[in-house]
């Protein structure tokens, strides 16, 4: 008789649940507890290697120094500064994110002398030094681009992942990337572990793959390897972190502008400690 009183409660507690406490996450649910798993630093520097190939078997590795800057106000800063091989040392990426994500970016070559402003509301699909990244890959999503779905859960690994379709609102197409895209998200800490990118037809245009996740802080992981595979170009670029260091010392304000890299102090950047003590 007890153990009949004892299923009774607890089918009247479930019963008095709020719905949403029951209800499965949905897509913008998903999406908001990935963000919410990802390091809360201000500030986060990053030595990378880049490593490149194409159909006919040719490879190429590049060296790129990542400074990346979080604002208050919603607002991000991007520098990429590529330090070799010689042919394109001295080459710099700078993005700025405003609140809205509407994203502004310009290159700097040493051999033109001054910076070449990216196309408006194109900046995001510019590809990276001719690999299949683009900034808008590195830059991560802005929320308000994007209305989300929540789709079949997926097996990935033998493990069972949510799947996520993010598709573009009008308006945000240029700077997000053109189609839709589908996120593929680890159950329990919300690890994103994939992005397939589809053009407009719906179709799978590139791949972004996500490992070696390392635990940063408590909770949050961070991959250490990002596979990017282009299979209209049949290209493959693989992005690998060499190290990783969370302090505004090592991503300070004054470098994120065009003033700074005109003057060409980027050059000079080297060791292990480029603005760090």
């Amino acid at each position: 008789m007890s153990r009949a009183i004892a299923a009774l409660a607890a089918l009247a507690v479930l019963a008095a649940a709020p719905a949403g406490a029951l209800a499965a996450p949905d897509g913008a649910g998903i999406m908001d507890r990935v963000r919410s798993h990802r390091p809360q630093a201000c500030c986060i520097y990053q030595e990378l290697t880049m490593i490149q190939s194409d159909p006919a078997g040719e490879s190429g590795v590049r060296r790129v120094r990542w400074f990346e800057r979080h604002e208050p106000g919603g607002g991000s800063r991007l520098l990429l500064v590529f330090v070799a091989p010689a042919d394109v040392r001295g080459a710099a990426v700078l993005v700025t994110r405003d609140s809205s994500g509407a994203a502004r970016g310009e290159v700097h070559l040493p051999a033109l002398g001054r910076p070449l402003g990216l196309a408006a509301r194109t900046e995001a699909a510019m590809p990276l030094v001719g690999s299949g990244f683009r900034l808008a890959d590195l830059l991560g999503e802005a929320p308000g681009d994007f209305t989300y779905a929540r789709e079949a859960d997926a097996e990935i690994d033998r493990s069972i992942h949510y799947v996520v379709r993010a598709t573009p609102v009008e308006g945000a197409r240029s700077r997000a990337g053109a189609g839709p895209r589908r996120h593929f998200v680890r159950k329990g800490d919300h690890f994103l572990v994939r992005t397939d990118h589809l053009d407009l037809q719906g179709a799978l245009a590139r791949r972004q793959s996500f490992r070696d996740p390392r635990q940063v802080e408590p909770g949050v992981w961070q991959a250490d390897m990002i596979l990017m595979e282009d299979f209209g170009e049949r290209h493959r670029a693989l992005l690998k972190v060499e190290r990783r260091v969370f302090s505004p010392d090592y991503a300070p304000a004054e470098i994120f502008s065009r003033q700074w890299l005109a003057g060409g102090r980027h050059l000079l950047i080297g060791g292990d400690a480029p603005f760090g003590p």
